[in-house]
């Protein structure tokens, strides 16, 4: 009967140990759901910048590429008006000299 008593003793222990060896792994098992969560929300900002960051560098290049078509079209303007204003000189002073 002693001998019973005592494996009981032993077996309580052991129980208490296993309980607190359960209880801090679900602990640690927790944590880690927390921190995967967390990492895949930062995976899902980094892709929303990524995406915004794409976005905004097509929105530059078409801007880039929409300021090259009106300087071109400007220097067009510019060479028209210059050489309407050569051939407007050049028209008076043959005027003139007539």
């Amino acid at each position: 009967m002693v001998k019973d008593l005592i494996t009981g003793d032993q077996l309580l222990k052991e129980y208490n140990i296993l309980e607190n060896v359960l209880s801090e792994t679900n602990l640690k098992l927790s944590t880690q759901k927390n921190l995967v969560i967390n990492l895949n929300s930062q995976i899902d900002n980094y892709k929303t910048i990524l995406g915004d960051k794409d976005k905004q560098f097509t929105t530059q290049k078409q801007l880039q590429d929409d300021l090259e078509k009106a300087l071109k079209q400007a220097n067009r303007r510019t060479t028209i008006y210059k050489i309407g204003t050569a051939v407007g000189a050049a028209a008076t002073l043959l005027l003139l000299v007539q």
